[in-house]
């Protein structure tokens, strides 16, 4: 299926996610190459702390708990709308504000090329792409989707007669396919929440990921395109036309 453009979309997450072992040689000095070859497109720079926990069971079942401070370096654009964190076994690629897939995998390319030549032995624990929608709509009525959502996130809904006590409506799928997993949580979340729901509001959250061990950022970026394409399919078939119509379709889409 060949994916659709819209002129308006509902994301208000998309985030890459790339887990390893931990880097040896992680520290300012690293840090700070990658920081010159990033600096471009994300120019705010700021060091902050991760509390890392350890537990060491000694004799008569005594436990020692040990407690370390790991720096983490969070690179912002300027409006601050796209975040790379890095820490020591991770490095995750955010954006709140989302156009479209090649801009976001041309970030993706650049961070890992980048990650790469200063780590040449980084092999991947687990790779995931995760796609947040969040549906507002400044409508009456919300729990009225006909012709917007597939009916059958609907159905466990309607099970509940008594629909204005309701304060959360959220579902969870996992599906485990031969070389990746996805997971699905959909429904409404409620902004008001423990407030009964009142506004017409609904996300659809995509997390598609795989423990592979991945070595090249070729590798890297090809499971990037198959999750953008497996969640990008599954998000049409989420969707009716009646949504379509208000996101718009793109002239190039």
């Amino acid at each position: 299926m060949k994916n659709k453009r819209y002129k308006k979309n509902f994301l208000s997450n998309v985030v890459f996610k790339l887990d390893f072992p931990t880097l040896s040689d992680y520290g300012p000095e690293k840090t700070g190459e990658f920081q010159k070859r990033v600096k471009k497109d994300f120019q705010i720079l700021e060091e902050q702390k991760v509390i890392k926990i350890e537990h060491k069971f000694k004799e008569a079942k005594e436990i020692e708990a040990k407690t370390t401070e790991i720096p983490k370096w969070a690179f912002f654009n300027k409006t601050k709308t796209r975040i790379i964190s890095f820490e020591f076994d991770n490095i995750i690629v955010e954006f709140k504000e989302y156009t479209h897939f090649e801009d976001f995998l041309k970030i993706i390319d650049m961070v890992t090329k980048s990650l790469f030549e200063l780590f040449p032995s980084i092999v991947s624990t687990r790779l995931g792409l995760r796609y947040i929608n969040q549906i507002n709509l400044e409508e009456k009525h919300p729990f009225e989707w006909d012709n917007l959502l597939n009916k059958s996130l609907l159905d466990s809904m309607n099970f509940i007669s008594d629909k204005e006590d309701m304060s959360r409506y959220i579902t969870l799928i996992e599906l485990n396919k031969e070389d990746y997993r996805l997971r699905f949580q959909y429904g409404i979340a409620n902004s008001l929440y423990p407030s009964p729901i009142i506004r017409k509001e609904f996300v659809l959250d995509y997390d598609c990921f795989t423990f592979e061990s991945l070595e090249k950022t070729e590798e890297i970026l090809g499971k990037v395109k198959e999750f953008n394409e497996v969640i990008s399919n599954m998000f049409e078939k989420s969707i009716e036309d009646g949504l379509r119509k208000i996101m718009g379709a793109a002239e190039d889409g």
